[in-house]
């Protein structure tokens, strides 16, 4: 692997990485999906490269994730995949509700994972919690290009458009008019768990939809 300033180039790669989509997982291996062609695994010293014949749901991945336990999520446009460090597990979007791209994967302190969609229905996050999906929706949260979850459990979101912070019960929602800059995005996406308290519109109408095992 070669270095080119704060950037890391290897010839060995099959093809163009994604830039969304790259984690490094919880014994040091790089992970990053590439281009239309799979998700690619660098240990140190050479690739691997997974495809749908190694069970992934689709070559066309986005979104990649290492949770606690040491799983490997990646979203793609046939759903989601898991990777236990021996075989993949799918769960189908249309099975499980989804009707858009994942966007964005996190985790909570519980060891709940959750899922935030650009939905053309509604703007809604899924959690996972092993088992179950269910499937958050409010009117007020906008589409989750980014996803923390702060050291309280608390998940925040964030679009261009908006910031919103979801407690368990309801969602509170920064806008422009509280100061919000949708232009800084990067920056946000870095501090949300620390962002601070200020005038804000609460929703109640966050509605919770059981979801399928």
């Amino acid at each position: 692997m070669e270095r080119i300033g704060r950037h890391f180039r290897d010839r060995r790669l099959p093809c163009q990485p994604n830039g969304n989509g790259w984690v490094i997982d919880l014994q040091g291996n790089f992970w990053v999906g590439i281009g239309g062609q799979g998700i690619a695994r660098y240990d140190g010293q050479s690739w691997r490269v997974f495809t749908t014949a190694d069970g992934l749901a689709s070559d066309n991945v986005g979104v990649v994730f290492a949770d606690s336990q040491g799983n490997i999520w990646c979203s793609t446009d046939q759903g989601v995949s898991r990777y236990d460090g021996t075989s993949w597990q799918n769960f189908n979007g249309k099975d499980v509700g989804f009707d858009s791209m994942i966007l964005s994967i996190s985790q909570d302190k519980a060891g709940n994972l959750w899922f935030g969609i650009n939905s053309y229905s509604d703007h809604v996050l899924y959690r996972y919690d092993g088992k179950n999906w269910q499937t958050f929706s409010s009117a007020g949260l906008p589409s989750p290009q980014f996803m923390e979850v702060d050291p309280e459990g608390n998940i925040w979101c964030a679009n261009s458009g908006g910031l919103s912070l979801y407690k368990g019960n309801s969602w509170q929602t920064f806008t422009a008019a509280d100061g919000f800059n949708g232009d800084s995005i990067p920056y946000y996406a870095d501090q949300m768990a620390n962002f601070g308290s200020g005038q804000h519109q609460e929703s109640d109408t966050m509605t919770e939809k059981p979801g399928k095992a």
